[in-house]
């Protein structure tokens, strides 16, 4: 009977192992995918400068529940700091580990030279 119970046992372990490691992978995947469109978002930025309408009608940024972009300009030297942020809201698939459910959050600094009139 105590061979039937730690089987039990040892089959319970096994499928909360299996579903918490699904869930890290989902969660993972999700956050790599957000760290890389932000990436895509910074690049633009780099090459094409800062326009809001430009940045809002990219197919990138549809996939961002929201975005906030900070502008630093300093005229003197001509260098522009945009300090893009990126959400993502995560859902997840189990309600067994829904402590990985929240915000994704990406942050990222993009230095440009730019020419003042």
């Amino acid at each position: 009977m105590s061979n039937n119970f730690g089987l039990m046992l040892s089959m319970i372990f096994l499928s909360l192992f299996i579903v918490l490691s699904g869930e890290i992978i989902s969660y993972q995947q999700t956050s790599a995918i957000a760290m890389s469109k932000t990436s895509i978002i910074a690049s633009f930025i780099e090459r094409n400068g800062y326009n809001e309408i430009t940045i809002n009608n990219l197919e990138v940024t549809k996939y961002f529940d929201r975005f906030e972009m900070n502008i630093d300009r300093n005229v003197e030297t001509g260098i522009a700091n945009y300090c893009l942020t990126t959400y993502k809201q995560y859902n997840a698939i189990s309600k067994v580990y829904s402590f990985f459910s929240g915000e994704i959050t990406c942050e990222l600094v993009i230095c440009r030279k730019e020419y003042y009139v």
